[in-house]
């Protein structure tokens, strides 16, 4: 799954991966990774699948007009709720992130205009024409976040802020830290506004609107390359994951990383090269998909990526283990 979607359930039972090869989404079992069966589902894209965050037989997705509760373990799929307002299917957008942590508020598009639904309600809680990705729920289900502005919304669609962001679009994973709702992601260059902070991590209060540097020049490491930031780890709050790609070499620090960065203590663990040269791979006909999008499990002690292992000409799985035993790197 992409960074900002989580691959495991809610228990780590079971596991979705893709398969470009066969262009399905298939289940894993989530310990032993035993192919189990490809999936019946059909969501607005592949990345927009999202695993329950406590009952682990429960994922949705949306097909058409409808929001799915897709039963794992039967195969059964349960119509939440039909949203007849839209003409065409609905979609999280073109840049997915996640539902609320507690699985009941989702952000949503059709028709040029943006909505965020309630489950527990089964409540549009507001509509607003708009011509961009939605206002993205955030953990905490009382934020939003929109990626092409940078806008945080509440749940209305009331705008309470804007971050300085020159591409808030960047790659991002929406995450908590100390209750508070916080967007992680990459920044190249200062905001409009002037806000300095950049990095490979840099990480914003929602609520209060302020940033901090984790992984960037100000804590002691270079320029930021290019990377993926992932805030899955649901169940360690603070914690995000990083997959940077930098230069195909990994000669230089932050080349072909995966690290580990507490955003609220500010301390960053190295646990491992990926090894993928992702987009700038030469044998295979569609290299996005060698970049390795690392994705944490809910308890933040394993991760899945892709690899294409050094320019190699298929992409397979791997899994990182034990994560919690990593030592922490001084820069």
């Amino acid at each position: 799954m992409y960074s900002t979607i989580s691959a495991w359930n809610a228990d780590a039972s079971r596991l979705i991966l893709f398969s470009f090869a066969a262009g399905e989404l298939q289940l894993y079992d989530g310990k032993t990774y035993r192919f189990i069966e490809a999936l019946d589902i059909s969501p607005a894209d592949i990345e927009q699948v999202y695993w329950h965050t406590f009952d682990p037989d429960v994922l949705f997705y949306v097909d058409g007009e409808d929001l799915i509760r897709y039963h794992v373990g039967a195969g059964t799929k349960e119509v939440v709720t039909t949203f007849d307002f839209c003409s065409g299917g609905a979609s999280a957008g073109s840049d997915p992130l996640f539902m609320s942590w507690d699985s009941n508020r989702i952000g949503l598009t059709c028709d040029e205009q943006v909505f965020d639904y309630d489950i527990g309600q089964n409540t549009v809680l507001a509509r607003k024409a708009l011509d961009e990705n939605p206002a993205q729920v955030a953990p905490s289900g009382t934020l939003a976040f929109l990626s092409d502005s940078g806008g945080v919304t509440d749940p209305r669609q009331n705008g309470v802020r804007t971050l300085d962001l020159l591409e808030p679009y960047g790659h991002a994973s929406l995450g908590m830290v100390n209750g508070h709702d916080t967007w992680n992601g990459a920044v190249y260059d200062p905001g409009p506004g002037g806000n300095a902070d950049i990095g490979l991590v840099v990480t914003w209060d929602l609520a209060e609107g302020t940033s901090k540097v984790i992984i960037g020049p100000q804590t002691g490491w270079p320029y930021p390359p290019t990377g993926h930031i992932s805030g899955m780890a649901y169940k360690q709050p603070g914690r995000v994951l990083v997959s940077s790609i930098g230069d195909a070499s990994g000669a230089g620090v932050l080349d072909m990383e995966n690290l580990i960065a507490d955003t609220s203590t500010g301390k960053v663990w190295r646990i491992g090269l990926h090894r993928s040269w992702g987009k700038e791979n030469t044998d295979l006909g569609e290299p996005y998909w060698a970049e390795p999008h690392t994705v944490p499990g809910p308890g933040g002690t394993r991760a899945v990526l892709g690899s294409d292992w050094g320019n190699g000409d298929t992409v397979d799985t791997y899994v990182m283990m034990r994560m919690e035993a990593c030592t922490i790197q001084a820069m």
